[in-house]
């Protein structure tokens, strides 16, 4: 049984946490140049993300939890690093992702903020997942028929997980709009069966 999943996230190591939780190290599909740190609750809802530039062609693998509660991964990089077309690297972070050490070949870079919508297939709620969108303010969620005409706008969105009944909007395909101040920042597509 699938017990929760998420799309779009390329994990090459995944570990369980001490605190019940779950951090995986990879990247984002449409972001394939940065390395991504994730952390999840036991439930699936995203706790933190932490990214790091890449040099040309590396991978990031083999996360694990330390003694003292923090992370590390390693990697590997080809392509033109500081020594040579070959070399690997090292992070250590605290609890919550913070680089507390790196090698040469990865170098941290500011909390990628995460505004994911799921399930993308779906016949009672919809998920809009928000974590690190700070001054971001009066979010909205706008759902649209195929025709373009706005079927139902959700206001009030906040930080966190936020869970939106859709069980009485017809059967169908609809396109949607994640939206802050009338600036767009998120649009894609979800089908109600």
């Amino acid at each position: 049984n699938v017990l929760w999943e998420r799309t779009g996230f390329c994990s090459r190591s995944v570990t369980m946490t001490t605190d019940g939780g779950i951090v995986a190290v990879g990247y984002e599909e449409d972001h394939s140049d940065w390395i991504t740190l994730r952390k999840f609750s036991s439930s699936g809802t995203v706790l933190w993300s932490r990214t790091f530039q890449r040099f040309r062609d590396n991978t990031a693998f083999d996360v694990i939890e330390t003694n003292d509660g923090g992370l590390a991964f390693v990697g590997d990089v080809y392509g033109d690093t500081p020594n040579g077309s070959f070399d690997f690297y090292f992070v250590k972070t605290d609890c919550e992702g913070n680089v507390e050490f790196t090698s040469e070949g990865c170098i941290p870079e500011d909390p990628e903020p995460v505004l994911q919508l799921y399930p993308t297939v779906t016949s009672e709620f919809i998920t809009l997942e928000i974590v690190g969108l700070e001054g971001i303010e009066k979010i909205e969620l706008e759902l649209f028929d195929t025709q373009g005409r706005l079927v139902r706008r959700f206001s009030g969105m906040i930080e966190g997980e936020n869970r939106i009944d859709v069980h009485d909007l017809s059967h169908g395909l609809y396109y949607y709009r994640v939206m802050s101040l009338d600036k767009p920042l998120k649009a894609g597509r979800i089908i109600l069966c």
